[in-house]
């Protein structure tokens, strides 16, 4: 998000230099002004985006068939047969084992080797690992999620909005009273302007005494 502010900052800055408003330094200050305000506000809304987003992925959902398929693909890689039901001793066996026992890595694809399998208790390899399994692959789901919907939204608020509602914020904030204001020109160069226009009339004149001679 900080990144693409910093961008689209730099890249207004840059267009504002190179159009007929460079000449009116009062002028280029209001609007800078105005973008930093939209985008500090866009910076804002992206971060309560980002918040809500972080809040809803506390219930696991998805409709993606992207999970499934992953799912199915690791399962017969590996050769592991999803689970039937347990039994509900075995089920809070195999949960109090999980518990104090073992460590289930979801940012890692699973690796598992089958000499490694507990023959006393294939019941718990088989949950576990289906377990690891279908965490590891909600994680890739949730992953791309999370790439899409705040690309998405970091897009709406930067470049988009610079797009379709700079042009309104202009109009409605600058085209009032102190517009004449801001398009004054600035002490230095009516100095300047005041200093040429005197130097053009000397040396009008100048010109004039040379041809009656």
């Amino acid at each position: 998000i900080a990144d693409v502010e910093q961008y689209m900052t730099a890249l207004i800055s840059v267009v504002i230099e190179q159009t007929i408003f460079s000449h009116y330094p009062s002028l280029c200050e209001e609007i800078q002004e105005i973008v930093a305000e939209m985008f500090e506000d866009s910076h804002r809304k992206c971060l309560e985006h980002l918040e809500l987003q972080l809040e809803m992925e506390d219930d696991l959902f998805t409709l993606n068939d992207y999970y499934a398929e992953n799912v199915k693909k690791i399962f017969e890689k590996l050769d592991i047969v999803p689970n039937e039901n347990p039994t509900d001793e075995q089920a809070e066996d195999i949960m109090y084992r999980i518990t104090c026992n073992r460590t289930i890595d979801v940012k890692t694809q699973p690796q598992f080797n089958r000499s490694s399998r507990p023959s006393e208790s294939p019941l718990l390899f088989r949950t576990v690992k289906e377990l690891q399994v279908r965490l590891w692959a909600y994680r890739k789901v949730v992953h791309k999620r999370f790439c899409d919907q705040m690309a998405l939204f970091v897009r709406h608020q930067f470049p988009r909005r610079i797009s379709e509602h700079l042009n309104t914020e202009l109009q409605d904030r600058l085209l009032g009273a102190d517009f004449m204001k801001l398009m004054a020109e600035p002490a230095d160069q009516a100095l300047r302007r005041q200093e040429l226009e005197e130097s053009i009339v000397r040396l009008e004149s100048s010109l004039q005494e040379l041809k009656r001679l």
